[in-house]
């Protein structure tokens, strides 16, 4: 099986979710400790900054890629669709 974008893009989603989700665990046993609530919430915040993080470099590193082998131009695929475009 080839390893492709989307399988790094899903697995970073499926990793922050799983963490946002041990976030709320984490906040729901809290108990109204200050301390384990700020801990949960900072699981989760950065769980969505990561995600964004993530994201960001991805769309960064296919621009940059894009501009490299294409010049900037996107390519028409023959079989429709445009090869080389961010999304």
């Amino acid at each position: 099986m080839k390893i492709t974008d989307a399988h790094y893009k899903n697995g970073f989603a499926f990793i922050a979710v799983i963490m946002i989700i041990i976030g709320g665990i984490r906040y729901i046993i809290s108990n109204g400790d200050q301390n384990a609530v700020t801990g949960a919430k900072n699981t989760i915040l950065y769980a969505i900054v990561g995600l964004v993080i993530a994201i960001f470099g991805w769309a960064i590193v296919n621009f940059v890629l894009d501009e490299i082998l294409t010049g900037g131009e996107a390519v028409v695929n023959p079989a429709g669709g445009l090869i080389g475009s961010l999304f």
